[in-house]
């Protein structure tokens, strides 16, 4: 029983001796340099999907054009209602609706994907806005009575600016669409 009880002395001076050897080897030595904190970014959680989807998506996209295109067609209706009645001073209500309408086209908030559509919308507007306004300003100058092939003359420029606004409105507005629009026979 004294052999065990030595072995467990010895076993004990054994792990003491080996304790006391490595703190004087790092005192001799010196501790180790220690490690300026740093910090790092916490992980990120992956940001869940927005509620809101693109708009230029093609999910998206139609909801967009519709609502640029509808005020085309509000434009539409008022301008062949005052193209359908005698220009005169009592026509002056309709050109105010379509500078109303033109107004609301121009403060419609729509995403980078739609913005050439609406700049040919409010170009097209505004062309057929100055043909109005140049047709009534031309016959309160000349009368009823006015020459037609003169009131032609001043108002060709207006028409071909409209119609390269129309024609370049239609492409856009079928491009969104996905429509690849064919000539009539």
């Amino acid at each position: 029983m004294k052999t065990k009880k030595n072995i467990g002395w010895a076993l004990a001076a054994l792990l003491v001796s080996a304790i006391l050897l490595v703190s004087t080897i790092f005192s001799a030595v010196g501790a180790p340099a220690a490690v300026p904190a740093t910090w790092t970014a916490a992980p990120t959680r992956p940001q869940p999907p927005t509620s809101t989807p693109d708009p230029c998506s093609p999910s998206a996209i139609f909801g967009g054009v519709d609502g640029v295109h509808a005020l085309t067609m509000r434009f539409e209706s008022a301008a062949r209602v005052l193209t359908s009645s005698p220009l005169s001073s009592a026509s002056l209500p309709l050109i105010e609706e379509l500078q109303s309408v033109r107004r609301a086209a121009e403060d419609q908030s729509v995403p980078a994907c739609l913005q050439d559509l609406k700049t040919y919308q409010v170009s097209q507007m505004n062309a057929r806005i100055e043909i109005f306004n140049a047709a009534l300003a031309f016959l309160n100058l000349y009368g009823e009575n006015a020459d037609q092939a003169a009131l032609n003359e001043t108002l060709a420029p207006l028409y071909a600016q409209a119609e390269e606004a129309a024609r370049q409105y239609e492409i856009e507005y079928y491009r969104l669409l996905g429509v690849t629009p064919t000539p009539a026979p």
